[in-house]
């Protein structure tokens, strides 16, 4: 069964409360308009339904417009009972947007997947000033990358901010884990609140823990600065450079070294002066 706006047709305006297409026949019911110059709507004052107990499909050449007028507080409902709605493009692409003050929702009780299996998948794109926000309400585990990911960035123009409530944990599994700063003049700050510690700790039996600066390595405590070893030597200017070493150069110290069980204390130079 076919229903169109020319052949034997003669209005271009057809009012009806029902139209279907009879099931003993087997038939299909087709809406179509052939006239490229015009446009084909199917309108309704009250609710437009459109049912099909097997494929339901809307075709065009052209644009398909799908949505309620701007009249009134009217909304366009997607639903299915038992199976899944599909909304394919075959070429081109699929654009979701509301024209004026409207928010997009999408919401499921089972996954959300956001997939594309030949292109980039961008979310926030758009040199758009507003914030972009991810798991922010909820006992949620956030992911990001996985062991196979070629690299994950984190890039922010002002400050980038990592809080735990318990701990935040950075870790490199085989390769090199780098904290650096890449404008002129910027700095790195690593800062406890409160009374907390911070720690920089190896677990390897031969890892090391190397810090060099470019310019100067300062190293302050309100409280007591300590250097030890449980199980090798303490080195301080055992490398072959001429910068002198200054041990208590100011303030009124004590400048304690060795002490009453050491075995031994060498002091080696041309020139000693005590």
């Amino acid at each position: 069964m076919s229903l169109s706006t020319y052949g034997t047709m003669t209005t271009k305006e057809i009012r009806v409360n029902k139209l279907y297409a009879s099931d003993a026949q087997n038939e299909e019911l087709l809406i179509f308009q052939e006239n490229a110059d015009q446009i084909l709507n199917i309108d309704s004052v009250g609710t437009l339904r459109a049912f099909s107990a097997k494929a339901l499909t809307v075709d065009s050449d052209a644009l398909i417009s799908i949505g309620a007028t701007t009249s009134g507080p009217a909304g366009l409902n997607l639903l299915t009972d038992t199976v899944g709605i599909n909304m394919t493009a075959n070429a081109g692409g699929i654009a979701i947007s509301t024209l004026a003050s409207g928010t997009i929702e999408i919401d499921s009780v089972g996954a959300v997947a956001i997939e594309s299996s030949g292109a980039a998948i961008t979310i926030g794109g758009d040199p758009i000033a507003q914030a972009l926000n991810l798991g922010t309400a909820g006992a949620r585990t956030i992911a990001m990358g996985s062991a196979s990911a070629g690299g994950v960035t984190i890039d922010s123009g002002a400050v980038l901010g990592l809080t735990g409530g318990t701990g935040v944990g950075i870790m490199a599994t085989t390769g090199t884990l780098v904290f650096q700063t890449n404008a002129e003049d910027a700095n790195m700050t690593c800062t406890t609140l409160f009374n907390g510690d911070f720690v920089v700790t190896t677990t390897g039996t031969e890892a090391n823990v190397d810090i060099n600066a470019g310019g100067t390595l300062s190293l302050e405590g309100v409280g007591a600065v300590l250097m030890e070893s449980n199980g090798s030597t303490i080195g301080n200017g055992t490398q072959t450079n001429t910068g002198a070493i200054n041990i208590g150069t100011a303030g009124a110290r004590t400048v304690t070294v060795g002490n009453d069980a050491s075995t031994k204390v060498d002091v080696n130079a041309l020139i000693i002066e005590l």
